[in-house]
């Protein structure tokens, strides 16, 4: 009976929800890995980005639809430097980051393409262990 008890408590203790400082500290510091993210990225500095990813990471690009593809972290940065190819852009302009829950921030972007070819740019990443672990680009 008594070990049953101490299971009872510590299943108890173990499903607490998490407080309101533990989630705006993991929000916090998901902004801050996106913000590192996006300023590398525009510095075209990627040797270090690979730090910031997973090994493997899911990716949704527009052209894939529904699908979501797990990919190596190399795979996944030649995804980004082809987005800034593509759109003939040097930089990816930050119009609004914002965290949406424990896991994940919300990137809305435009390239700095000319006017007429400027892209809209919405990025959703999924940060688990402070390390992105899933794409979503729209």
């Amino acid at each position: 009976m008594l070990f049953r008890v101490l299971l009872l408590i510590c299943w108890l203790s173990a499903c607490r929800p998490e407080s309101e400082a533990d989630r705006q500290q993991a929000q916090a510091a998901n902004l801050m890995l996106t913000r590192t993210l996006h300023s590398r990225l525009n510095q075209h500095a990627w040797t270090g980005l690979d730090s910031l990813f997973a090994p493997t990471v899911r990716y949704r690009g527009r052209l894939l639809g529904e699908t979501e593809l797990e990919v190596p972290r190399a795979e996944c940065l030649t995804q980004f430097r082809r987005m800034l190819q593509t759109a003939r852009s040097d930089t990816l302009v930050l119009r609004q980051i914002y965290p949406a829950g424990k896991y994940h921030v919300i990137v809305e972007g435009v390239t700095t393409s000319p006017a007429d070819t400027a892209r809209s740019v919405c990025l959703i990443y999924t940060i688990e262990h402070q390390r992105i672990s899933r794409v979503c680009a729209y």
